[in-house]
């Protein structure tokens, strides 16, 4: 991207102002306070909508002498930008809105080529040429090492660095990953190792705690026929155990057979519901009284179509009326527009504002072919604006004609609703007392519900009384024997605890040294992650600063214990950014477009403020445009290098 040409009126303090670089260097030059900085808002304005601090709401229109905008004035930005060979010219204009000779604010007015475009069309095509972010990381000096978060740095050094490898020597702890990161895996281990450190910190506690309890029993060696007795006891209990399972699963069957029972009951009802409901003889009755209500339903839903359509026909009759109105608002100004071009620019009065012009200065008239250019123009987007709004209104005329037969139908469906509804009524009153006269069969009689009977009073019999004395029987036995056991078991728990106990201390002393073991591999591995990251640490940093004439970039910081941690720091010299000058931070800002250029793709114009102040020359391989304040000069001037 080259800026060949660019054009301003009426911008901040800029009252006329042209530069013509034709795609080559440049340098403004020009006292303090004589628009140097305005030119790149002007600029930026063009393509973004923003000035260089990046503010949208900015006051980019010249001020009198209280600060307030200047009114009758139209401010212009147009520019000529070569890309890649080809010519393009980009054109906005912000006007005055003037309702009832009152201000009501701003319009901005936006052309490609001469082709006018909306607002968001305009910066939809600047965006696609170049997206906004990429073009302040293009243009300006500060915005890398500024402006982003070091972690966005750092993701734009790296894709800048491309394809880094990966060091050798560690295929096992690659090997390991399965799919995961190198700071999963780790956080995975760590986890691992706080687990296993926490389990193997309780053991010792806990072997502690059972040899004090093993020391608090009484030494007595345990009696050989209380264990027998024990043995015994249990075995009663175990049988008993078998003989009440045999009589719950016998209740599980008795309740299977109830439950059979309750089903044929249940079909009983039902089998009488059936028979009050049958519809035998009176079917015809049924079938038209369904036909009616149906009938009534669907009139009604009809009728909600229609007002379902009359509501969408009023949505768009207003929408249409809003366009028409907005279109004919159009037409008011493009007329204004015309009227104004065709007013003869010759004179001492400036033809837009109406105000004298200094001594000395004068107008010279327009060219009779570019005037006739643009009034044809101007014309033109007058009579595309007049076609919309001969269409809007006739198809405000459909719509109201459309109007008018939905509600011819509406009151004719209403009409008919309101004679089937009484009509309706009459007859489903005839049917309702033929219904009431049909006579059912008794239960008694019909045949199905007699043999439902006759399966209840068999299975009735089958069901038989429930097995609850013999449980109780049994659960008795089983709580005296429990009993028993009980005493026998305290008389034994010394000598069982001590058994229990030693076993207990050699489980966990078995436990403690495979712990110890998971500790030293997980120890292991660990180191070699960190192995791993420092060697790739070194790599990364290698490839990313051998991209960069100047500077360099700290990717890693190296903590007390040796591990690495990831950051974004630029150096110069081995001086970071932070403490560097103006000029150094400059240097190292235009360093780091050169290398950005080169990665996208794309040099755009490079404009440079306060250049008087740096010392050395400017490397870059675009074209540069230079803001250079001089004293000696008493206007803003433009020179471009040969």
């Amino acid at each position: 991207m080259k800026l060949n040409k660019i054009s301003i009126e009426n911008f901040k303090g800029l009252k006329e102002f042209q530069v013509t670089p034709e795609g080559q260097n440049a340098t403004l030059a020009g006292p303090n306070g004589s628009g140097k900085t305005s030119v790149f808002d002007a600029f930026l304005w063009l393509l973004f909508g923003k000035d260089s601090t990046g503010r949208k709401d900015f006051e980019l229109r010249p001020l009198d002498d209280e600060n307030t905008p200047i009114k009758g004035l139209v401010t212009l930005v147009e520019a000529q930008i070569d890309l890649d060979g080809q010519i393009h010219t980009y054109r906005k204009e912000n006007h005055e809105n003037v309702v009832k000779g009152q201000l009501g604010g701003y319009t901005t007015l936006c052309w490609i080529d001469e082709v006018p475009k909306k607002i968001s069309e305009y910066q939809e095509y600047i965006n696609s040429i170049m997206p906004e972010e990429t073009f302040k990381m293009l243009t300006d000096p500060h915005h890398f090492n500024e402006k982003l978060h070091w972690t966005d740095r750092r993701k734009v050094l790296l894709e800048i660095a491309g394809d880094i490898g990966t060091p050798e020597g560690f295929d096992t702890l690659l090997a390991q990953l399965n799919g995961r990161t190198l700071a999963e895996y780790k956080s995975v281990l760590a986890e691992q190792k706080k687990r296993i450190t926490e389990e193997r910190d309780e053991i010792n506690p806990r072997i502690d705690e059972l040899v004090r309890g093993m020391g608090e029993l009484p030494k007595t060696k345990p009696d050989t026929s209380l264990a027998m007795e024990r043995t015994s006891l249990n075995a009663q209990i175990s049988r008993l155990d078998s003989d009440r399972q045999k009589l719950v699963d016998g209740e599980q069957a008795r309740q299977k057979l109830i439950e059979q029972g309750n089903q044929k009951r249940a079909a009983q009802l039902r089998r009488e519901a059936e028979l009050a409901s049958n519809t035998d003889g009176i079917q015809k009755q049924l079938d038209e009284k369904q036909t009616i209500q149906k009938g009534l339903a669907k009139l009604q839903a009809d009728i909600d179509d229609i007002h379902a359509s009359v509501a969408e026909r009023e949505r768009q009759l207003k929408n249409d009326k809003a366009d028409m109105e907005s279109h004919t608002r159009q037409l008011v100004m493009i007329r204004e527009e015309f009227k104004l071009a065709s007013t003869p620019t010759t004179g001492t009065d400036c033809p837009k504002c109406k105000q004298s012009l200094p001594a000395g200065h004068f107008l010279l008239a327009e060219d009779k072919k570019a005037t006739d250019a643009r009034l044809a123009g101007i014309k033109k987007r007058g009579d595309d604006i007049n076609k919309l709004v001969n269409v809007r209104k006739k198809e405000i005329a459909d719509s109201n004609a459309i109007l008018k037969e939905l509600s011819d139908a509406a009151e004719k469906l209403l009409i008919k609703k309101h004679e089937g509804l009484a009509w309706a009524k009459e007859r489903m009153a005839t049917i309702e007392r033929q219904i009431a006269t049909k006579e059912t069969t008794p239960p008694q009689k019909d045949s199905i519900w007699l043999a439902l009977d006759a399966e209840i009073d068999k299975l009735a019999d089958a069901i038989g009384e429930p097995a609850s004395k013999q449980m109780v029987a049994i659960e008795n036995e089983r709580y005296d024997l429990t009993e028993k056991l009980t005493k026998i078991n305290t008389q034994l728990a010394s000598a069982d605890r001590i058994k229990q106990d030693t076993a207990r201390i050699e489980e966990l002393k078995e436990k403690e040294k495979t712990l110890a073991q998971q500790l030293a591999d997980l120890d292991k591995t660990l180191q070699s992650i960190e192995d791993y990251r420092n060697a790739e640490s070194r790599m990364i940093e290698e490839a990313v600063n051998g991209k960069f004439k100047y500077i360099t970039f700290k990717l890693f910081n190296t903590l007390l214990n040796g591990s690495t941690e990831e950051c974004c720091e630029a150096m110069l010299d081995g001086t970071p950014y932070a403490d560097c000058s103006y000029g150094e931070k400059m240097r190292m800002g235009i360093d780091v477009i050169n290398v950005m250029a080169e990665h996208y793709g794309k040099h755009c114009p490079l404009f440079i403020d306060n250049s008087e102040s740096l010392t050395y020359k400017i490397e870059y391989a675009g074209q540069l445009i230079e803001l250079r304040a001089d004293s000696k000069t008493k206007k803003l001037t433009c020179k471009v290098a040969e």
